[in-house]
């Protein structure tokens, strides 16, 4: 009779063998899902857990003899109630039925201040807008403040200090999955320099997944799991403090995935060591860190079906209401920014914000040096080449446009684009996760005496550079 529970099934949901045995599942195509357990170790207790696989249970009976038995199901698994004897020593299959889950859902999102309640069990603890009810109960020493405005979207944020203020554990169920599940959020740092700061993520550091911040060697933002430091890391030289990044760390089908700016970069096979039973901890260390110092807007955990993850729709940073909404977002993001008009430049560095927004530029430092487009007339016979760095914010941002320019007398300019006409200009675009390295190739024929100029202008809807 046990051949239904292993013939025309496929693998486990779960990541990882659970204490009393296995468990194997069929898809008929249904609205329903079979789950087959089975019993190995036959528990004292006379109960099992199943974790939950995000869908409702309708029924659980034994395979042999069809006899429905008692369980408990909550949004965090099931707890069922076996009979008084194994069916047999070696082992005993049972049969749930649930659901057919959602490709992608939601498991808790903290909006950190934006429609809040205005305490959540004490003053300004996260509340979980995902209607779960996975609030945050549990503060250091401070809560940290609140901002109204000044997130990516504009929206709000808490201000971490690195000493005393951090979140952990929730007053409901948390049970989420070893795999395809994800964690995400919008962060900046207050500093460069600290080392091994945990920022967001589930279970402890040495058994779980979560990125932070680590300076030392210039590593930066950094995502990790079960103890693997460093899935992918994105060098202190990429950005700039009091810059908003999104960060995700996703483990779908056995791969965990950094993802800076919706754009993956480093992976690890390793296996989580534990489910997020510690529940998540917001710039907090569980194990292994330090306290994380800068600013979280959003943060969200999530999980999905096979297959049901795609970053360039899931993530916060696509989503409609956190996507940051453009320039003056970001140039709200520079508390010491003196004039925020895009045509001026406070710093003094030659880039004018509007510039300094389109290369992911710092308008309150001279950075000119790191983030000016650079020019190369000896490197190619035929063309010179112009390259810039281009901000994903100023690339999907629709109010901006941003052109090159060149010109053989610095009196007449032309805008390049790529290949009018047979004019042999070429633009290409290389992603580079932080942002994207644009090369403009500019015929040297198009150049009078072999003289050219080129400039980046960025023009914006509601005032041009």
């Amino acid at each position: 009779v046990n051949g239904e529970s292993i013939y025309g099934t496929i693998a486990s949901p779960f990541a990882t063998a659970l204490p009393w045995g296995r468990v194997t599942r069929k898809d008929d195509g249904g609205e329903t899902i079979k789950l087959y357990l089975h019993v190995f170790d036959w528990p004292q207790s006379q109960e099992i857990e199943v974790p939950s696989t995000g869908a409702p249970v309708f029924s659980v009976r034994t395979l042999a003899g069809d006899e429905p038995l008692d369980y408990t199901a909550t949004s965090g698994g099931t707890t069922i109630v076996l009979p008084d004897e194994p069916a047999h020593p070696a082992a005993t299959v049972f049969v749930m039925e649930v659901g057919r889950p959602a490709d992608f859902t939601v498991f808790a999102h903290y909006r950190m201040g934006d429609g809040e309640p205005a305490t959540n069990g004490g003053a300004n603890l996260p509340y979980d807008a995902s209607g779960n009810g996975r609030h945050l109960v549990n503060a250091g020493p401070e809560t940290p403040p609140i901002s109204s405005n000044g997130g990516p979207n504009d929206d709000a944020y808490y201000t971490f200090d690195g000493a005393d203020h951090y979140f952990w554990g929730t007053d409901a169920d948390w049970s989420p999955p070893l795999d395809n599940v994800g964690v995400e959020a919008w962060v900046r740092t207050s500093n460069l320099t600290q080392a091994n700061s945990h920022v967001f993520g589930l279970a402890a550091n040495t058994s779980g997944i979560h990125f932070g911040f680590d300076a030392v060697d210039g590593r930066g933002w950094f995502g990790a799991v079960a103890n693997v430091a460093f899935v992918g890391t994105h060098g202190t030289a990429n950005y700039t403090a009091g810059e908003w990044i999104h960060l995700a760390v996703v483990r779908d089908s056995g791969t965990t995935t950094f993802y800076v700016n919706g754009e993956p970069g480093g992976t690890s096979t390793a296996m989580p060591l534990a489910s997020g039973s510690l529940g998540p901890h917001i710039a907090a260390t569980a194990g292994l860190g330090t306290l994380f110092d800068g600013d979280i807007a959003e943060a969200r955990l999530f999980f999905f079906e096979d297959g049901g993850f795609d970053p360039n729709s899931d993530l916060l940073i696509h989503a409609g209401t956190t996507t940051p909404s453009g320039y003056a977002a970001w140039a709200g993001g520079f508390s010491g920014l003196a004039d925020s008009a895009p045509d001026a430049d406070p710093d003094g560095d030659g880039l004018p914000n509007g510039i300094e927004y389109v290369v992911r530029g710092d308008p309150t430092l001279n950075d000119a040096a790191d983030a000016a487009p650079v020019l190369d007339a000896t490197g190619n016979p035929d063309h010179v080449l112009f390259t810039y760095r281009m901000s994903p914010l100023a690339k999907a941002d629709p109010d901006v446009t941003v052109e090159a320019l060149y010109s053989a007398d610095l009196i007449n300019w032309h805008v390049a684009e790529h290949d009018p006409d047979g004019s042999g200009i070429t633009i290409s675009s290389t992603p580079m996760n932080i942002y994207d390295v644009v090369t403009v190739s500019i015929p040297r024929s198009l150049l009078s005496g072999g003289k050219g100029f080129l400039r980046l202008r960025a023009t914006f809807a509601s005032s041009p550079d």
